[in-house]
């Protein structure tokens, strides 16, 4: 178990179709062998920022394009699994 931090900023297109949300600062806690909360000792997160695009479904061909335009590697991301890495290593 784990409890996870991070700074989240919040963006949206000057229509209001398109909602970008850059997650950083990432940090985890964990929970393993404590008898109260640990919010004192944080894993070693990676130094990563998760970039998420987000829009109607009618709108999935112009976040393709859009999302192409970025200069990053794209994929799947779990804030959850990489807290379990980090209590790992």
């Amino acid at each position: 178990m784990s409890i996870t931090q991070y700074w989240r900023e919040y963006y949206v297109s000057a229509d209001q179709q398109i909602r970008v949300t850059f997650d950083s600062q990432q940090r985890f806690f964990d929970q393993r062998g404590h008898f109260r909360p640990n919010l004192r000792y944080a894993s070693r997160a990676p130094a990563q920022i998760v970039i998420e695009l987000k829009a109607d479904p009618e709108l999935s061909e112009r976040l393709e394009n859009l999302a192409g335009l970025l200069p990053v590697r794209r994929s799947r991301n779990s804030k959850y699994v990489n807290s379990l890495n980090a209590a790992n290593h």
